[in-house]
C-alpha cells in the first residue's frame, strides 16, 4: 500500500479536513524527499545554461578568427595593389604631345606689333603652335579670312553688312570684335625742329592755308602734305578729327599704305604725313597734337585727340585654333597684353 493511501485512510479514520490533511501531509513527508525530487530539474537547467555559455564562448572564437582571418588577407591585398601599382607607374608612357598647328593671321600694318606680341605670348604657353602671319590692308584680310586662307584677321574699320554675309548661302559667316584703337601719329622729318602742333595748325597746313614751315613755327621752307589713300580708316580718323569737312590741298602726295607714307616723309625733310601709331618705322619723328604724344595712355584718357579701331575677325564656324587664340586674346592676360600695345575700344 502506498504512503499516500496509508495517509487518507488515516486522516478518513480520524475525522480529519482538507487543510488538516495537507499539512500533516507536509509533516509526514520528509524534506529530503522534496530535494530528492527537485534535484533532476536543477540539474539539467544548470547542465543547459553550461551548453549555452558554452555555445556562445565558442562562437565568440570563430567570430574572431574570422576577424583576423579578413584582416590578414585585406593587408595583403593592400599590398599586392600598392605594388601593381607601381609597376604600372613606372611602365607607364607620357601622354603624347598634340599635333603641330599652324595659326594664320592677316593683319594691317596698324596691329602688327600686336599681332607679333600676341603671338610670343600665345606660343610661350602653347609650345605645338606656329604662327603664321602675313601683314595685307583691310580688304586683303577680309578675303583671306572669308576664304579660309586665314584664320583671323586684325582690320581698322567695321565689317560692312555685306561682308558678313556668305555670298552663296546669305549666312553670317564672318564675326568681328572690337579689341583696341590705335593713335594717328603725326610724322615729319627727323631734321624737323618741331615737337608739336595744335589742331588748327594742322588743319591749316593739311588744307594747303599755310605753305611754309616758318609760319608753323619751324625752319623757312616749303610744307609737302602726305596723305593716305581715299578709304583708309587712318585717313578717314584724320580728316574726321582734323579738317573736319575742309578739302586737303591739292598738291597733297597719295600713298597707298603706311610704310610708303614713312618711306617718303623719311626722305624729304619738308614732308608731313599721318600714319597708324602701331605701323611706325625708323626713320621717322612723331610730333604731338597740343603736346599730347599717340600713347595708348593718353589715347585711353582722351587727351589725345585722333584713333581709329582694331578689329579682330573670324569666319564662321570657328576652327578649333582660331577659337582658342580668341580665347586668349579675351582673358584678362590677352586684354593686358593688347592694352601695352593699344587704346581700349570705345
Amino acid at each position: 500500500m502506498g504512503l499516500q493511501s496509508m495517509f487518507a485512510r488515516l486522516c478518513t479514520h480520524h475525522k480529519l479536513n482538507a487543510t488538516d490533511r495537507n499539512i500533516s501531509m507536509q509533516a509526514l513527508i520528509p524534506s529530503h524527499l522534496f530535494a530528492s525530487l527537485a534535484s533532476p530539474f536543477v540539474s539539467f537547467v544548470l547542465s543547459f545554461v553550461s551548453f549555452v555559455l558554452s555555445f556562445a564562448s565558442f562562437v565568440l572564437r570563430f567570430a574572431s578568427f574570422v576577424l583576423r582571418f579578413a584582416s590578414f588577407v585585406l593587408r595583403n591585398l593592400l599590398l599586392v595593389a600598392a605594388a601593381w601599382l607601381l609597376l604600372t607607374a613606372g611602365c607607364a608612357q607620357a601622354p603624347a604631345p598634340p599635333a603641330p598647328v599652324t595659326l594664320q593671321i592677316a593683319a594691317v600694318p596698324a596691329a602688327a606689333d600686336l599681332v607679333s606680341q600676341a603671338s610670343k605670348a600665345y606660343t610661350a604657353a602653347h609650345s605645338y603652335v606656329t604662327i603664321d602671319p602675313s601683314e595685307d590692308d583691310n580688304d586683303e584680310a577680309l578675303a583671306a579670312v572669308a576664304s579660309g586662307q586665314a584664320d583671323l584677321a586684325f582690320i581698322e574699320r567695321p565689317l560692312l553688312t555685306a561682308e558678313t554675309l556668305d555670298p552663296v548661302t546669305g549666312k553670317r559667316s564672318l564675326w568681328s570684335w572690337p579689341i583696341g584703337r590705335d593713335g594717328v601719329a603725326i610724322i615729319v622729318h627727323p631734321t624737323n625742329p618741331l615737337a608739336s602742333l595744335t589742331m588748327e595748325q594742322l588743319q591749316r597746313a593739311f588744307t594747303g592755308d599755310e605753305a611754309d614751315w616758318q609760319a608753323l613755327g619751324g625752319a623757312p621752307g616749303p610744307v609737302q602734305v602726305v596723305i593716305r589713300e581715299d578709304g583708309a580708316a587712318v585717313r578717314t580718323a584724320f580728316e574726321h578729327g582734323v579738317l573736319q569737312g575742309k578739302r586737303v590741298a591739292p598738291t597733297a602726295i597719295i600713298m597707298p599704305n603706311d610704310q610708303a607714307v614713312a618711306d617718303y616723309v623719311s626722305h624729304n625733310p619738308g614732308a608731313i604725313g599721318y600714319i597708324s601709331m602701331g605701323a611706325l618705322l625708323p626713320g621717322v619723328k612723331v610730333i604731338g597734337i597740343n603736346n599730347v604724344l599717340p600713347l595708348p595712355s593718353e589715347i585711353a584718357r582722351g587727351r589725345y585727340p585722333l584713333s581709329h579701331p582694331l578689329f579682330l575677325v573670324a569666319r564662321s564656324p570657328l576652327t578649333t585654333r582660331a577659337w582658342s587664340m580668341v580665347s586668349y586674346l579675351l582673358s584678362p592676360q590677352g586684354q593686358s597684353l593688347i592694352a601695352a600695345e593699344c587704346a581700349p575700344p570705345m
